[in-house]
């Protein structure tokens, strides 16, 4: 049988997992949630109206018979059935969460129903011009929301009344949670935090929620709050308890004859006027905005979670090292043209929560490369080891922002916890900050400390903040054209924004892998990215990234080699998490011939992110490098089983089968990386020098002729030209085109003296005088003291 989900999304699951195209259109999901959410029927005028409110009414009755037919077609049989003009869910042919979640709420099956609830009804649906629909989604999440509230209600209740308080603190926990600014729900939680023994976590969430009321909304705490506290510093065998001034509807009954003198507090009045009134609990946007007023209160519940964290065993327990994936978040924006917003807040709380410390936070590479694979959470914790799972969607209409977030137990898949944001574009910082505080909170039990830049915007500008999205964007697509467009984005953002640091950062990096990958002259690369990422690092001192990128420039441009490692070594101490940090680093140490440590390193970039390409691939050119060619080919070979399309890996691997004389085997791999790369000048001159090694010199002097006439109108890297004569066996022209590499400043020279494909030119006098002049002679062969 099909079921149909509507908490935490919309989708529909069938036998051999989730149905797909025309049965789960969104108006046809928006059709089985009208119908699930009112089990007598629904009228087609009502139906129509909700759904198709702009289509005339004979054109939207055809929509709407056609949408009932394709769901019935698509699940084999009637699970929408007619009645009279009302159109009914028949769950007897198709189950229903929320139809369940009704049940168990009707017979009192309260831990039924909270186990039902695993986030906010249709959780990130929308549907475009559909006014109607959205207002009765919105009452309906609202409806469900309280049923919930009011069932967990009733297991804490119930887990009082059987003397539990361990299980009543952990039902008052979740509803304190969902309403953190109710002061009975406040006093209810640290009366049985008090019971259960815990009386420090009853005194820090008594502080937390104060904190939360005073800062957040402006008002004064609930006396009984501070009564409370202080009744609780008394230890507890000195104090009689203080007459009740009255208990909680279901609170248990003392019907003891001796009483044992206690300091526990009497139990809030269900009654009690200390709450909130709603409106004032749910702050506007606009009041969110500059994102310290959000921080203060997500600060306030990450404590919360920390305050009354349950034993490991039971649900939403907190982990010794935490390991989380934060997957890509959706684009379900009405023109699905807001790819690079949902990037950017993914890359964004990648990044805060490998700052918050405490946690393994898995790269970005590694979670893109599962994206769109439709893998579930079990899939997702074995290939990436991870025991958490943050996922989401982003919907952007106008200037307003949907952001919908959960956090998923990667072990069973069952939700830990989940928000949905409705803010102003310009508060998406406060957004980002107060979900890493709830997600670091939730896993390790305490507040992170996100170094200190939680609690402001990286720019006041938000166009800066959009441009500088759209130019991470560009970058990550790593084509000549994506970095282009980068870079452009970048300067924009820049000359909008001129103190804005990683935006900076951000044109650094762009123009330094221009340089790296030979789409700009070196000359017109890398000088400007160096002084882009000076100005990041002097505005913003604490990014790893603009070190990272000033370590690049001084190996790659400049060759001055203690600069480069102790800028590697800066930007690895500042964010260890920095994938890109060590594996940049881990050039460096190849280029020193510093194999053993480069591997280090490299494998240290790969644990960070294990499913990268690059740093896959990478960790195959350090032992190639490093004179270990066959195991130099098995981590290529593992790599393309990532992706069998990476033209850097067959580029590689074709250099290291060249190193154990397999010349044929080497020439299939470089020609595909011709082939995938549309022959860039890299891949053709190692195609050129292979034929030149197997003694095909016409072919080999043919594809030379072809990249020394590119050399004329373009930038051609003539370290690689020299590799094909000296493959030709001319050692003059090969000597005198590194002559040129260096003149040009090619990037490639730092590798001069490691390159096996040069080892025969190493006794000539020029060649040891071309290492004098680029300083390799002067190397750092051995790491720089602490």
């Amino acid at each position: 049988m099909h079921r149909l989900k509507l908490f935490g999304g919309a989708s529909i699951e069938g036998p051999s997992g989730p149905l797909t195209g025309q049965p789960v259109q969104r108006r046809r999901l928006a059709l089985l949630a009208l119908l699930a959410a009112a089990p007598r029927g629904v009228s087609r005028d009502k139906l129509v109206a909700y759904l198709w409110p702009d289509s005339d009414m004979e054109r939207a009755r055809r929509l709407l018979s056609d949408s009932v037919y394709r769901i019935n077609q698509a699940v084999g049989g009637e699970a929408i059935v007619s009645v009279g003009d009302e159109l009914r869910l028949d769950t007897r042919r198709m189950a229903c969460d929320v139809v369940e979640f009704g049940d168990a709420v009707d017979r009192g099956d309260w831990g039924r129903a909270v186990g039902l609830y695993v986030g906010p009804f249709l959780d990130g649906f929308f549907l475009t011009g559909a006014a109607e629909f959205e207002r009765w989604a919105d009452g309906e999440r609202e409806r469900f929301r309280l049923e919930r509230a009011r069932a967990l209600e009733k297991l804490a209740t119930d887990a009082d009344a059987a003397n539990d308080p361990a299980t009543a603190v952990r039902w008052w926990r979740m509803l304190a949670a969902d309403d953190p600014y109710s002061s009975r729900i406040a006093l209810l939680l640290m009366a049985a935090l008090e019971r259960a023994g815990d009386r420090a976590a009853a005194v820090t969430y008594a502080r937390v929620h104060a904190t939360l009321v005073r800062d957040d909304m402006g008002v004064e705490p609930d006396p009984e709050i501070a009564a409370f506290v202080e009744r609780l510093r008394v230890p507890p065998d000195t104090v009689p308890e203080p007459a009740p001034a009255g208990r909680a509807e279901s609170a248990p009954t003392d019907t003891s004859s001796e009483r044992t003198p206690t300091a526990r507090p009497p139990s809030p009045r269900a009654d009690t006027p200390a709450d909130v009134p709603r409106a004032a609990r749910q702050p506007s946007p606009r009041r969110l905005f500059p994102a310290a007023a959000a921080i203060a209160a997500v600060a306030a519940l990450a404590a919360l979670v920390w305050a009354v964290s349950e034993s490991r065993e039971g649900p939403g327990a907190v982990s010794e090292n935490p390991a989380i994936a934060v997957m890509p978040f959706a684009d379900i924006s009405p023109g699905r043209d807001q790819a690079y917003l949902a990037d950017g807040l993914t890359e964004e709380l990648i990044v805060r929560l490998s700052q918050a410390g405490g946690m393994n936070v898995v790269g970005r590479s590694s979670v893109y490369a599962l994206a769109g694979e439709h893998v579930d959470a079990r899939d997702i914790a074995e290939r990436l080891n991870v025991s958490a799972i943050l996922e989401g969607s982003v919907r952007r209409a106008d200037d307003r922002l949907r952001i919908s977030v959960q956090l998923v137990d990667a072990g069973n898949g069952y939700q830990l916890w989940s928000e949905t944001y409705e803010r102003e574009v310009q508060d998406v910082f406060a957004v980002q900050d107060e979900i890493a505080h709830a997600v670091v909170a939730r896993l390790t039990g305490r507040l992170g400390d996100m170094n200190g830049r939680a609690a402001t915007s990286p720019v006041d500008d938000p166009e800066a903040y959009n441009l500088y999205l759209k130019g991470r964007f560009e970058w990550h697509r790593r084509t000549e054209q994506g970095l282009h467009n980068a870079a452009s984005y970048f300067r924009q953002a820049v000359e909008r924004a001129p103190e804005y640091a990683r935006a900076y950062a951000g044109l650094g990096d762009a123009l330094a892998v221009l340089g790296f990958y030979d789409y700009l002259p070196p000359a017109e690369a890398f000088p400007p990215a160096r002084e882009a990422a000076t100005r990041a690092a002097r505005i913003d001192p604490s990014l790893a990234q603009p070190h990272a990128t000033l370590g690049y420039v001084a190996l790659y441009h400049e060759w001055d080699w203690l600069r480069a490692e102790d800028e590697f070594l800066h930007a690895t101490r500042l964010d260890p998490s920095y994938s890109t940090g060590h594996q940049w680093y881990a050039n460096f140490l190849t280029a020193m011939g510093r194999f053993e440590e480069a591997v280090r390193e490299m494998r240290a970039a790969q644990d960070l992110d294990p499913l990268s390409l690059i740093a896959n691939a990478a960790l195959g050119w350090v032992l190639y490098y490093a004179g270990e060619y066959e195991r130099s080919i098995d981590q290529l070979d593992r790599t393309l089983e990532l992706n069998p399309d990476f033209e850097l890996a067959y580029l590689w691997r074709g250099l290291a089968l060249e190193e154990l004389d397999r010349f044929t085997d080497a020439r299939q791999s470089l020609e595909r990386a011709v082939e995938l790369s549309g022959g860039t000048a890299i891949t053709l001159a190692a195609l050129a020098r292979n034929h030149a090694l197997t003694g095909d010199r016409q072919h080999a002097r043919a594809l030379l002729a072809d990249l020394e006439e590119r050399a004329g109108a373009r930038y051609v890297p003539a370290f690689e030209v020299a590799k094909v004569h000296e493959a030709l066996g001319d050692r003059v022209q090969a000597l005198r085109w590194l002559e040129r590499a260096r003149e040009q400043r090619s990037h490639s020279i730092a590798f001069l003296v490691v390159d096996p494909q040069l080892a025969r030119l190493r006794n000539d006098p020029d060649f040891a005088r071309l290492v004098r002049d680029v300083g390799l002679d002067r190397r750092p062969m051995s790491p720089p003291r602490r």
